[in-house]
């Protein structure tokens, strides 16, 4: 049978964090090697990644808040 895997906000952060450095390699390697190419891939790969993991930030952030009832 499969094993369940728990999920913790935890496993969420270091998921942020592996698409975020994902994301940043992108925009650096498009910063040292500036070709049309690698501009087109940072723009089209390294920003969405940015992007996801900071929307998948926040929304941990805001959950936790309500869990420890910062926010309401």
């Amino acid at each position: 049978m499969i094993n369940k895997i728990k999920i913790t906000p935890n496993t969420f952060i270091v998921i942020t964090a592996v698409l975020n450095i994902v994301g940043l390699l992108f925009v650096l390697i498009s910063i040292v090697y500036l070709t049309p190419l690698t501009l087109i891939l940072s723009l089209v790969l390294g920003a969405p990644l940015i992007f996801i993991s900071l929307l998948i930030f926040i929304v941990v952030v805001i959950l936790d808040e309500r869990k420890r009832r910062i926010t309401q």
